[in-house]
């Protein structure tokens, strides 16, 4: 079995047909079954994509449903916070790079205050530190507030 995971940050019109050609293109290459995980990340509430139609002549179709996981419903930052899982600090990077678009200060805060949760929940070095270049990218930072972080 395969697994197939699709992060999405903007609603996407052509992103269900990704999914069904990404999908597609895995099982024709290993000829595997394929799980389609799709996790929306984006900010608007009622886009919620969970499958690919379309007809192809009159009495046949073509139907790609896969699963989909929205952000948006499972933010509860205190659980995030209390959470050991590393991807829960992925996800609130993921919410303060959203909530910082305009606010370079508050990024640099926040990316130092999340830099330093990783090494407050005790995880190895090596762990910190592939989390620590992803959050890097995430929290992007112009070159004078990088000098300061």
């Amino acid at each position: 079995m395969l697994i197939h995971i699709e992060i999405q940050s903007q609603d996407e019109a052509s992103f269900p047909d990704r999914m069904c050609i990404s999908s597609y293109r895995m099982y024709d290459r290993y000829y595997l079954p394929i799980e389609s995980l799709a996790i929306p990340a984006d900010e608007t509430v009622g886009w919620r994509p969970t499958e690919f139609a379309t007809p192809v002549v009159e009495e046949m179709a073509l139907t790609f449903r896969f699963r989909s996981v929205k952000l948006l419903d499972y933010l509860s930052w205190d659980a995030l916070e209390a959470s050991t899982n590393p991807f829960a600090t992925v996800v609130m990077a993921h919410l303060k790079t959203q909530e910082t678009r305009h606010d370079p200060e508050g990024r640099l805060q926040w990316k130092r205050a999340l830099i330093r949760c990783l090494y407050e929940r005790g995880m190895a070095r090596d762990d910190i530190l592939r989390l620590f270049h992803f959050l890097n990218r995430l929290l992007w930072l112009p070159d004078e507030l990088t000098t300061r972080f």
